[in-house]
């Protein structure tokens, strides 16, 4: 399976999370980075947090997450330019204040 050794920062996640739409607690998000970096390694393996969020969202299988991550990724090189990113994120009424953007890009 691609993407079998690609990874995602951990500190990335909230934002992540956020996007498809989840919302968690501090808590939860804390327990799901536990979960997910139990080493504190500071990278989540892309295949263990498709799991999760195939998981997470009912009714939709991996296929399909896997597909909604991959239109994210136009050019298939396991990055999402900012300047799409805030496009979609703004087409489906995401909004980011300065810090939360901030954070991300850091």
């Amino acid at each position: 399976k691609s993407g079998a050794n690609e990874s995602i920062k951990t500190k990335d996640l909230d934002y992540i999370i956020r996007c498809t739409g989840i919302v968690m607690t501090s808590a939860e998000m804390t327990q799901l980075k536990q979960q997910l970096d139990p080493h504190n390694s500071g990278s989540v393996a892309r295949d263990d947090l498709v799991s999760y969020l195939v998981n997470m969202l009912s009714g939709y299988n991996e296929d399909v997450v896997l597909g909604a991550l991959k239109r994210l990724d136009g050019n298939s090189d396991g990055l999402i330019p900012i300047d799409e990113l805030e496009y979609y994120l703004t087409t489906y009424g995401i909004e980011l204040d300065n810090k939360e953007l901030k954070h991300l890009l850091s």
